[in-house]
């Protein structure tokens, strides 16, 4: 019984992982039809340093997400400043459980209870885009996404443009 509750909790754990959690918040009488232009400045806080393709790829994935919202990229006289910050993090799953009790109780009283231990690592990559107003320097608003990262480099850069997608799907928000 333990082993099967062990297994199940190892499932359940892991399709939590394989989750993305999106937020967004906005300054609250900002209308932001008057919005048209905008320009991506770099933080201190963006992953450049170390992951420059999956820097290149956050940055192309919200430049297109607010040129599909109608705004447009400029290098002067721009309404918004863009930027984000980004970092992953490492997290360790740990389960030990008791083989062979449930299903044959005899090996337990003899001594011969097996155990198995199962070490699970993964890494969550967040990312938080903030959009100024360039003319009052406030922040107006926020989008953050937080997702289990995989092994495989090019799956990454990939849910980079899906979480990207996600955090701008309700953007602008209504005034």
């Amino acid at each position: 019984m333990r082993k099967i509750f062990g297994f199940f909790v190892l499932v359940a754990f892991a399709a939590g992982c394989a989750s993305m959690s999106v937020g967004t918040e906005h300054s609250r009488g900002v209308d932001f039809s008057k919005f048209e232009t905008f320009q991506y400045k770099d933080s201190d806080m963006s992953i450049a340093d170390t992951n420059p393709a999956a820097h290149k790829r956050t940055v192309e994935a919200i430049k297109q997400q607010l040129t599909a919202n109608g705004l447009t990229e400029t290098d002067s006289q721009h309404d918004l400043f863009v930027t984000y910050y980004g970092e992953s993090t490492g997290a360790t799953v740990v389960d030990s459980s008791d083989l062979d009790y449930a299903a044959r109780p005899e090996f337990y009283a003899a001594g011969n209870l097996s155990q198995s231990t199962t070490i699970m690592r993964f890494d969550r990559g967040t990312i938080v885009v903030d959009l100024w107003d360039a003319a009052t320097h406030e922040l107006v608003w926020r989008g953050n996404v937080e997702k289990s990262l995989g092994r495989d480099p090019d799956a990454n850069l990939t849910r980079i443009d899906e979480a990207i997608a996600k955090m701008f799907h309700r953007f602008p928000p209504a005034s």
